[in-house]
């Protein structure tokens, strides 16, 4: 069965690397110091890296032009210019209610300071006579969907820096505030892409079968056209109800795909069009389909070798015959 992991942290990552990296982190918090909780929070790399490359974290911050979190001058900020900045932002947006990005992007402050000042998002607005929130939940299931598309757009996988408009529906402080950190984030996505899956198929016959565990052979190439037309030339022809009934009885899965073997297709592919070669990481206008290879109403079966990636020109345009 395969699997995905996440990509290992870079050995051969430069100086600069870093270092832009403690910047962005002091940047979205908008500080001028960072403490290493701070950046194990919010950062892409771990914070032993820094010692082993710079010496101690407090080089690291000083060759970024940052102050050490431990040793900054605390500024204290009143609960009312907070709460007071905190309105200024629900009355620019025209909203009874702010999300953490919201504020993040308009206010003077981060969501953070809020949080630690009142103890949560929800009693900062509160606090603020604002709405506890403006929409439901966001559930685990729409983050890994929202973190699967901005997979796929970007052909690799994700920085926290990567999740803003237009890539991502959902900030990175989000994933962080929903799962503990980036990283907790992208291996519970992981989970759950490898978690195996039963497909019901209903009918007469109906089968329980984990769709995960069909034997699959490594694909090297896909089936040549000339083989593909061979396969469907042989395919009976007689479109009559009762042929019909014992062509569908036969299928052990289902037609639809599902977001866990769509990514897993899409990813083996290189997130690329198997026909033109286009990916959405290169043109922002690329939609990738993922399609049958021998076609579901010619007895083709919803699996992993039977899957391909392809573009929606290139999908649309071949219709139901290689």
């Amino acid at each position: 069965m395969i699997k995905f992991e996440l990509e290992p942290y870079k050995k051969n990552i430069d100086d600069e690397e870093l270092i832009a990296d403690l910047r962005h982190v002091a940047s979205e918090l908008k500080t001028d110091s960072l403490t290493q909780q701070e950046y194990k929070k919010h950062g892409k790399f771990g914070v032993s890296i820094f010692y082993n490359r710079f010496g101690s974290w407090s080089n690291a911050l000083a060759k970024a032009g940052l102050k050490n979190g431990k040793s900054r001058t605390k500024i204290i900020i009143e609960d009312e210019e907070l709460i007071t900045d905190l309105k200024q932002v629900s009355f620019e947006l025209k909203n009874d209610s702010v999300t953490r990005d919201e504020y993040n992007r308009y206010g003077k402050f981060h969501s953070a300071t809020l949080e630690d000042r009142f103890g949560s998002w929800i009693k900062a607005k509160e606090k603020a006579g604002l709405k506890r929130r403006e929409h439901p939940s966001i559930s685990d299931e729409e983050y890994f969907k929202n973190l699967e598309d901005v997979w796929i757009k970007l052909g690799r996988q994700p920085h926290f820096s990567d999740m803003k408009i237009p890539f991502s529906k959902y900030s990175g402080s989000g994933y962080v505030h929903n799962f503990g950190t980036w990283r907790k984030a992208l291996e519970r996505f992981i989970e759950y892409v490898n978690k195996e899956e039963k497909t019901t198929i209903e009918g007469e016959n109906s089968i329980n079968i984990e769709v995960n565990k069909l034997p699959l052979t490594p694909i090297i190439e896909y089936p040549k056209k000339e083989l593909v037309s061979e396969f469907l030339d042989k395919t009976p022809s007689d479109k009559s109800p009762k042929s019909s009934q014992r062509s569908i009885n036969k299928h052990q899965t289902k037609r639809e795909v599902n977001d866990r073997l769509r990514f897993r297709v899409m990813k083996r592919d290189n997130f690329k069009c198997q026909y033109c070669g286009r990916s959405p990481a290169t043109n922002s206008k690329i939609i990738l389909h993922v399609d049958h290879i021998i076609p579901w109403s010619k007895g083709g079966e919803t699996t992993f070798e039977n899957l391909r990636t392809l573009c929606s020109n290139c999908n649309i345009g071949k219709g139901n015959l290689e």
